[in-house]
């Protein structure tokens, strides 16, 4: 290699350089020593010593060009590929989607005049730490592979990305984990709910970015973070001193609000608050299990913004589903048994929600009885949501929701032995709800767990069930499943072991398939 020259002159002090991280300085002059090259090209791997599965690569080339990236995998549904259109001469491109304690094989492709040449570059990773998942795959009946991140439970906020080959292939290891952490991906972002009110944004190279502490003495509740508009996080949780008539008595109430809270400058930019548009007083749930206390008379425990409406969809798990308009807060609809919907408000004195409320039809458009619309007979055909969790648009009109399973509204109803997903298909305008597919896990999970749509070409739904119990052991498990949507059959199982349990899953990809320029994310650093 031949050393470069590096003239630090005038011009320098004159035009001040942007203060990156200590590492983005430490990578610059490194780089700054040698001219690097595709065929020998720079390699820092996991450069904040918080995601150890990932590296930067630089190189520079002697004239502008497109770049593509593969990641070699342990066969040819795990390669992870990308290609950039930007063409240019100075590349610093992000890895992710590294074996642990391996040799990696990295494959970089410059094309120019229609001339492409592949470089292949090795890069070694150290071994994850013992407390990493240990994912057992049971079935791949379609031979492909998908990649799914777990985060959360007792173990705080770190996050894994594992393939259909049970391979951990990227790792956030939270360098302030502590019980209850969620960690969420954001497009390109690692968001991390510390739990004490406090919020932190991650690259997906590990380098911190922001940490806010949320404004307004606001209490998140460890459900996850949800994506927004405009660079916006969905939190939910509690404001302090925030009260509703419950049993004919002002009580103090928690769970029941969303912020919007701006990712670039921690400001909170919407609020609202789920007891003034709804009915705080709905005691029946209080009454079946004393576990579920006034305060919590709601619940919300998902909301998934809808661009095309402007709207959120919202799970609540002593409810059931609703949504709301996004910009002033007004209910659209509400899927729930039908009781107790002569009032609304904190105070008890808004309007009836009846012309609010969903009514149930079966196959044929038929109303269902007031038995069933109440939640007291519970058929095959159709149950409302129970004790649910994370509800998603498949797209307009169609709605997944995961069923934790539960009681309804008459407490002699036993809990169900196993959970369910729930697809339901929605008429907005005649405000009726209908059950167009069920999937019966063989599992009962009794917190959290989701439920998400992979479009076609796939058609596939991917469910999570968290928190499973070992039969032959004191310790729990998690299941992933992808189930083929033409068949109803799983096409993709598999289990998943920790010394914790994890508490939200999703499908993924390391890269934009549209991604023009290769991101970095370089930040400067942020005043503490």
């Amino acid at each position: 290699m031949i050393r470069r020259t590096v003239c630090l002159g005038l011009f320098l002090l004159l035009i001040p350089e942007p203060v990156f991280s200590n590492e983005w300085h430490k990578i610059d002059r490194e780089y700054a020593q040698f001219e690097y090259t595709p065929a020998q090209p720079y390699v820092r791997v996991d450069p904040f010593g918080t995601s150890p599965l990932s590296a930067v690569i630089k190189f520079s080339l002697p004239q502008a060009a497109q770049v593509s990236l593969k990641i070699k995998g342990l066969n040819q549904t795990s390669d992870i590929s990308v290609t950039f259109s930007s063409i240019q001469k100075e590349w610093e491109i992000p890895v992710y989607g590294l074996y642990p304690n391996m040799q990696n094989k990295i494959d970089i492709i410059v094309t120019s005049n229609n001339t492409s040449t592949t470089h292949r570059v090795n890069i070694k990773t150290q071994p994850l730490p013992s407390h990493a998942p240990w994912i057992i795959p049971i079935k791949n009946n379609k031979n492909e592979n998908g990649f799914y991140w777990v985060s959360g439970g007792k173990n705080g906020g770190s996050l894994f990305v594992f393939d259909e080959q049970g391979y951990i292939r990227f790792a956030f290891l939270n360098p302030n984990d502590t019980p209850y952490q969620q960690a969420t991906l954001i497009h390109d972002r690692l968001v991390i709910d510390k739990s004490n009110g406090q919020i932190a944004v991650y690259s997906l190279l590990g380098e911190k970015i922001n940490e806010w502490k949320i404004p307004n003495a606001f209490t998140s509740f460890q459900h996850g973070i949800y994506a927004g508009p405009q660079n916006t996080a969905l939190i939910i949780g509690s404001f302090p001193n925030t009260y509703a008539t419950i049993n004919n008595q002002t009580q103090k109430t928690a769970y029941d609000h969303i912020i919007a809270l701006d990712l670039e400058t921690g400001h909170i930019t919407k609020t609202w608050n789920l007891a003034s548009i709804l009915n705080p007083d709905r005691s029946l749930y209080f009454k079946i299990s004393s576990k579920i206390q006034p305060a919590d008379w709601i619940h919300l425990n998902s909301v998934q913004y809808i661009p095309q409406e402007n709207s959120l969809l919202i799970s609540a798990k002593h409810i059931g589903l609703l949504k709301i308009d996004y910009q002033d807060g007004h209910l659209k609809w509400l899927a729930t048994p039908h009781l107790l919907l002569n009032k609304s408000g904190i105070d008890g004195k808004g309007p009836p929600l009846w012309n609010r409320v969903l009514t149930a039809i079966d196959a044929n458009g038929t109303p269902y009885n007031q038995n069933i619309q109440q939640g007291k007979l519970i058929p095959d055909s159709f149950h409302w949501p129970m004790m649910n969790h994370d509800a998603k648009q498949i797209m307009p009109g169609l709605i997944s929701v995961f069923s934790n399973n539960g009681p309804l509204a008459d407490s002699s109803l036993s809990f169900l032995s196993n959970s369910d997903v729930l697809l339901f298909k929605l008429d907005e305008n005649k405000k009726t709800i209908q059950l167009k597919k069920k999937i019966s896990l063989p599992y009962y999970a009794d917190i959290a767990s989701g439920s998400t749509y992979i479009p076609l070409p796939k058609n596939d739904l991917f469910i999570f069930a968290s928190h499973l119990p070992d039969k032959n052991t004191n310790h729990t498990f998690d299941k992933i499943y992808r189930y083929d949507m033409d068949t109803n059959k799983p096409v993709f199982e598999a289990s998943i072991f920790y010394n914790s349990y994890f508490y939200k899953a999703e499908p993924t990809s390391f890269y934009n398939s549209k991604q023009t320029h290769p991101n970095t994310r370089r930040t400067h650093l942020i005043a503490q």
